[in-house]
């Protein structure tokens, strides 16, 4: 069983959706965590939030590998 972090472009150029990959027992699912990265060319306060953003959606991964495996 493993849960992974993954991102998806999306159609508006320069966005990127967050999702988790689970594979429990030879299944897929993907859960959409509704959190985006934007497009940070030369700007630091969108650099900052892609970070704190990943940082949510790392700690969301954890908490659903643990969920996992306590089942």
């Amino acid at each position: 069983m493993t849960v992974t972090l993954r991102k998806r472009e999306l159609k508006d150029k320069g966005r990127f959706a967050l999702y988790l990959d689970i594979y429990i027992d030879k299944k897929q699912y993907q859960e959409n965590l509704k959190l985006y990265l934007e497009n940070e060319k030369g700007n630091p306060t969108t650099k900052q939030m892609n970070k704190q953003t990943l940082a949510i959606a790392e700690r969301i991964r954890v908490e659903r590998l643990h969920q996992i495996q306590n089942e």
